[in-house]
């Protein structure tokens, strides 16, 4: 080292500082005195932290034994003005390690281990070294990360073993929670839960990392024992850790530390810095699924809120004891009720919890299916009536129109038509009355859940227009709902008392032909026919193309072309596809007399399609079309030329998977024989004229048969 005005400083103010550096061992030895050891340089650098740095590891010792400070942490990085001076003036700039090891909050025994030097940060450990370094989480650069887990975990079982055989009565103070905490770590219950208990016997109060580090890592671990002992004798911690809400508790810790905070809460002896974290406190039970120890809770805030005055100021209740705010009793009703805490529910409701946030939670739109998010039935069956008795008692206010239509549609939603319709008669002898949007929500929630009363009680208000929202198609109506309505409307129609224009004939004429299980009257389709009115085309083709997808009646699809306007040749022959797809000749019969053509296209859906009963209807008009604009296959002329022919070939295909079936295995399924009937369904659709004239073409030899074809 050259000697320059600034090292000569150095060296007479950091003679100690100086002599490691230069690596004389004389002066060290002569300079390490415990007042030039207590010396720390620029950023709390100490006299240890820059021999470990300097690779000065036999001194170590010398330097603990002069009392140098074992913890001190650095208080500024290499890369900070002072510390690059100080660095310059020792002439160690050059030192490419330094730059990586000299970071803030690092001690001599994060330098040691980042170093991989195992036998130093043992000789620091056993000085009595915070063994914070190891116990919490430190950063590390990549490369040497496995390397220093290795040097740590060693250190680790050293540390535990060397206190432990001391015993623990020769452990410092400082040292007393992280030493439980190190045993945790390491898997050693016991020994963590007997450090604990040693501690508490001398009155140590454990640091609030290390009892946090060690309640944590008990809580979701499933270590109960340590888990209330730290609860117990660090209380703070404990309303520190219901403040997170990222923490999953084991079921088993659950079990028993929430029943045990409650109880003390209950006792007073668990009191919570502010009503906040009361509200933590019940909420973080009910995650856990520990309803029992939410309602102690519940049941300690209601006997201190009966004790208050009621003369005594809001601000003087509020020092006196921390209790539950409004908001916090309406949100801890959301999650109870979503959680299915019936019992919890109840409770906050007898406390005054506020109801109304928890009803807005549904959507104005939404059905039964989203109910169960924010109320699930066994909640709803009693909470909903409960409020219906506590309205007809005057205790539930219902403030306006909309709080009543809210509350209308949870119990339609719920099934509970008699207090629903309870509810309607308590709000009109209040003179409170829905208006038509909000009747509207109750009669879409009535619809979809098949209460036809409660559809007739609202209709009594708001008239025949009730009736014909319910059958919008979007709205979803039951099937006993669409029938009683459509009986209703039927009677008004039939006795000339209500006449139909063009867009409500519509609506009547597609809501029909959506519930085709539904028989409707001879009088009423007479009535409907007989209307002066007419469907626009739009409305004619969305009314038979309902009828055609969901298999309707071939008399309302008549009574729909008897008063629609007529539909164009493409519109018809659109609809003939899908009646011949399903085979539904009834109906296809109708659609070729409005108008749709007798095409290769359709005559191909019907072969394809095997729809038996359509072919039929089709041979009758006459022999089937031909495109002789398209080059055909022989197989494809056999399959179109003579259908029949045709679909006794594919029974026949379908007849000997059938055989198959019978050695498959128990439970496997053919897809081939599902998709189509039997050979004597077949043949029983076809008239008398057709099979004879297959049983004339099956005599005839195949040859000749393929050569008649080709002639043709």
């Amino acid at each position: 080292m050259v000697l320059t005005r600034r090292s000569s400083a150095l060296q007479r103010t950091f003679p100690l500082f100086h002599a490691l550096i230069v690596g004389d061992a004389a002066c060290i030895v002569a300079t390490c005195t415990p007042q030039e050891a207590a010396k720390c340089g620029p950023g709390n650098l100490s006299a240890l932290m820059l021999a470990i740095l300097l690779d000065r590891d036999p001194f170590v010792p010398q330097l603990i034994a002069a009392q140098v400070p074992l913890d001190t942490t650095l208080t500024h990085s290499y890369s900070e003005a002072q510390v690059q001076k100080w660095l310059a003036a020792a002439q160690l700039t050059d030192r490419g390690l330094l730059r990586f090891e000299l970071v803030a909050g690092r001690s001599a025994l994060d330098i040691a281990l980042s170093l991989g030097k195992a036998q130093v940060a043992s000789i620091l450990v056993a000085a009595g070294a915070g063994m914070q370094p190891f116990l919490f989480y430190r950063r590390f650069a990549q490369y040497k990360y496995e390397a220093i887990m290795l040097v740590r975990e060693q250190v680790m079982q050293y540390a535990l073993a060397h206190w432990w055989s001391r015993g623990l009565c020769g452990v410092p103070a400082t040292l007393l929670g992280q030493l439980a905490l190190l045993a945790l770590q390491l898997g050693h219950l016991e020994h963590c839960l007997t450090t604990l208990q040693a501690a508490a016997q001398r009155s140590v109060q454990l640091s609030s990392a290390e009892a946090d580090a060690i309640l944590q890592q008990a809580a979701t671990k499933g270590h109960v024992s340590i888990a209330l002992h730290v609860a117990q004798h660090s209380p703070g911690i404990a309303w520190d850790l219901l403040a997170r809400g990222y923490i999953t508790y084991c079921p088993t810790v659950a079990a028993a530390l929430f029943p045990y905070l409650a109880q003390r809460y209950r006792q007073g002896r668990f009191n919570p810095p502010h009503g906040g974290y009361l509200r933590l406190l019940v909420l973080r039970a009910l995650h856990a699924d520990q309803p029992g120890a939410a309602l102690t809770v519940l049941h300690a805030v209601e006997a201190q809120q009966l004790q208050l005055q009621p003369q005594e100021e809001s601000q003087q209740r509020l020092q006196r004891q921390p209790t539950l705010s409004a908001s916090c009793l309406s949100e801890l009703l959301m999650f109870a009720s979503a959680q299915d805490f019936l019992d919890v529910v109840l409770q906050l409701l007898q406390m005054g919890a506020d109801i109304w946030p928890l009803l807005a939670q549904l959507p104005p739109t939404a059905g039964f299916e989203a109910m169960d998010e924010f109320m699930p039935p066994t909640v709803a069956a009693v909470l909903l009536s409960q409020l219906v008795e506590r309205y007809a008692a005057g205790s539930l206010q219902v403030s306006d129109s909309k709080q009543l239509a809210l509350l209308l549609r949870w119990l339609c939603l719920s099934n509970q038509v008699v207090a629903c319709l309870m509810a309607l008669d308590i709000a009109a002898t209040r003179q409170l009355f829905l208006r038509a949007d909000e009747a509207a929500t109750v009669l879409k929630a009535a619809a979809e859940q098949g209460h036809p009363a409660l559809i007739f009680h609202l209709a009594r208000q708001f008239g025949l227009e009730a009736l014909w929202q319910v059958l919008q198609p979007s709205w979803h109506p039951r099937r006993n709902v669409v029938y009683v309505v459509m009986v209703q409307l039927a009677g008004q129609l039939v006795t000339g008392a209500m006449q139909l224009n063009s867009i409500r004939l519509g609506q009547l004429l597609e809501t029909m032909a959506m519930f085709p299980e539904v028989q409707f009257s001879t009088a009423l389709l007479e009535a409907i026919a007989q209307q002066q009115v007419r469907l626009t085309n739009e409305g004619t083709y969305e009314a038979l193309f309902t009828c055609v997808e969901l298999a309707g009646s071939a008399q309302l699809a008549k009574v729909v072309l008897t008063v629609g306007a007529p539909l164009s040749s493409s519109q018809a022959s659109s609809l003939a596809q899908r009646a011949a797809n399903s085979d539904q000749s009834a109906l296809l019969e109708l659609l070729l007399t409005a108008g749709a053509v007798v095409d290769t296209q359709l005559a191909n859906t019907v072969v394809q399609s095997l729809s038996l009963a359509c072919l039929t209807l089709l041979l009758k008009l006459g022999p089937l079309p031909v495109d002789r604009s398209s080059v055909w296959t022989k197989g494809w002329i056999r399959q179109y030329t003579c259908p029949i022919l045709h679909l006794l070939e594919e029974q026949s295909v379908s007849g000997s998977s059938a055989q198959r079936q019978q050695f498959a295995a128990p439970g496997s399924r053919s897809t081939e024989t599902e998709s189509h009937p039997s050979s004597k369904t077949l043949l029983a659709q076809l008239p008398t004229e057709l099979l004879l004239h297959i049983m004339h073409l099956a005599a005839r030899p195949l040859s000749a048969w393929l050569a008649m074809e080709e002639d043709d």
